[in-house]
């Protein structure tokens, strides 16, 4: 490799360790990480017929897409049929980068509700009859929210995850 074709790029701890997440060998370089994310992108794109699929770095990110609900955290596009399973989506992709922030979340709630838990029944405490939804990483999440929930929930996690929001994590 030449010195004119190296480049430098400003990239957060957060997005350093889910890309480093992504190894699939102990000696694997970033740099060679994200060629290999960026050309899946890329045959994900060609293969695709639906133009709308790929999100453009200019255009805004808005909540829904052919009825799909859509976020942003560190980069990766986030999407899901409902908001209850878009937030245990972002809650999966946090627990790669920073499962300790979850934790924290763990600690604080909306009004009636906890943002995440590890039981069920301390989601809504103590309403059984309220829905949740266990996310691949183990945490229950609420399944029974709106909008300004997520909203809600997606702020509380960019503050115990120092992010920032509307910058780190996008919703809306």
């Amino acid at each position: 490799m030449t010195t004119s074709s190296v480049l430098f790029a400003q990239l957060t701890q957060p997005t350093v360790a889910l890309l480093l997440s992504q190894r699939r060998h102990e000696n694997e370089a970033l740099d060679l990480i994200i060629a290999r994310n960026a050309k899946e992108i890329l045959d994900v794109a060609i293969s695709s017929s639906e133009a709308d699929t790929i999100v453009k770095p200019q255009e805004p990110i808005s909540t829904t897409c052919n009825g799909l609900h859509r976020a942003e955290v560190l980069g990766e596009i986030v999407t899901a049929a409902t908001l209850g399973r878009l937030f245990a989506e972002v809650v999966d992709l946090i627990n790669l980068v920073a499962p300790e922030a979850l934790v924290r979340l763990s600690k604080t709630r909306a009004r009636t509700r906890a943002y995440v838990a590890k039981c069920s029944a301390d989601v809504h405490a103590g309403r059984t009859d309220l829905p949740t939804r266990k996310t691949r990483s183990g945490w229950y999440v609420s399944d029974n929210v709106g909008t300004a929930d997520i909203l809600r929930a997606l702020k509380a996690l960019a503050i115990v995850a120092e992010l920032r929001f509307g910058k780190d994590i996008c919703f809306g």
